[in-house]
């Protein structure tokens, strides 16, 4: 027989079973509170919780509070990083990274001083939260952490290194060039792998090996974008000893793939030169599903096949194909400025498709 689901709960529901005796259906109340981020009342509830019996509830109810966006609480979630129970104070430090406002000193201060504790786990929570928080000093912060003695906190402060300077396209400032270059030699195989992309995302010397060794998935991936990074960094940087391993993964060993970043690898593939790649995506701007026409006006625009412009512009008149899809494409094709709503450098097109 099937099992039925049970309903969401109603405000007041959430907060009668939130007297429960029994921690579990607390939690599961706590959790139906997230759904009424308009109601004050949710966020009354969710602090009281705060001082629960339990040590989940207690985490729990820090992490509703972030979700409701429920600012007017930090005093109270500020105190519970002084928890007996070390997942708590995590919970109460991602927590504070949501609520609290740019520049609060109080916060960073209390939250600053778990930047360098004994536990890993609370030194990561506290550089994510930290950061979101702090108006100055970032830099000094994250030269500092991407030297940490836990591989998880070094890779961390990489990623927010890419993201407040390179995503942003800032330039990198020399220390942090210096400090990522450092960790390309890392003992961790992952930290060397977002060092690689870090760099080669800023247009600084990164390492040819660890890019390729993450593609050919032999070391280095622990995220699925660390994986798509690479292998788009191979195109973008010209590296043709790349080629063969992207064969693989776009054209799988009989000539078709399955590979869950396939069509990046085309798209490499094609800005390295490769004819089978180039060939494919252009054939793919005739091809009968719709889905599969998308999939190459993206690929045509990443890879500046020039040679598609006249089947995309035709395409403009695909009621199927997102416009905003034809017209990022053309303008990769011919210099014009994206559309403002286009999506970051390296997303799929799967949100096109929906």
């Amino acid at each position: 027989m099937f099992k039925l689901h049970p309903l969401p709960r109603t405000l007041s529901a959430a907060e009668r079973d939130l007297d429960s005796a029994d921690s579990k259906v607390r939690l599961s109340a706590l959790r139906d509170l997230a759904r009424f981020p308009e109601e004050a009342r949710a966020g009354e509830l969710a602090a009281e919780k705060l001082q629960d019996a339990d040590a989940e509830v207690r985490a729990q109810a820090a992490l509703i509070l972030a979700d409701l966006g429920a600012r007017a609480y930090v005093p109270e979630v500020l105190r519970l990083v002084g928890d007996a129970h070390l997942r708590v104070r995590q919970m109460a430090l991602v927590s504070l990274g949501e609520l609290a406002s740019p520049g609060d000193e109080a916060v960073l201060g209390r939250v600053g001083a778990f930047l360098t504790v004994p536990e890993p786990a609370l030194r990561f929570q506290a550089l994510g939260a930290w950061v979101r928080i702090a108006t100055a000093g970032t830099e000094e912060v994250l030269a500092e952490r991407a030297l940490d003695a836990d591989g998880k906190v070094r890779t961390l402060s990489l990623r927010l290194i890419q993201e407040h300077w390179v995503d942003r396209e800032r330039a990198l400032p020399p220390r942090l060039a210096q400090v990522a270059t450092e960790r390309l030699d890392d003992d961790e195989p992952s930290v060397r792998l977002v060092a690689a992309i870090l760099l080669g995302r800023a247009g600084l010397d990164t390492s040819v090996e660890v890019l390729i060794d993450a593609v050919a998935r032999r070391r280095g991936v622990t995220e699925p974008i660390d994986e798509q990074d690479a292998i788009e960094l191979c195109g973008a940087l010209g590296l043709q000893d790349a080629i063969p391993v992207l064969r693989r993964r776009a054209f799988g060993l009989w000539g078709r793939s399955r590979d869950p970043f396939g069509v990046q690898a085309k798209v490499a593939l094609a800005l390295l030169g490769d004819e089978r790649a180039r060939a494919s995506i252009l054939a793919g701007l005739s091809a009968r599903s719709w889905q599969l026409r998308a999939i190459a006006v993206d690929s045509a625009g990443r890879a500046r096949l020039h040679e598609a412009l006249p089947k995309i512009e035709a395409l403009r008149a695909d009621p199927k194909i997102d416009p905003e899809l034809v017209e990022r494409a053309l303008g990769a094709l011919t210099g014009a400025p994206e559309p403002r709503s286009g999506r970051a450098h390296g997303d799929n097109v799967e949100s096109a498709l929906k």
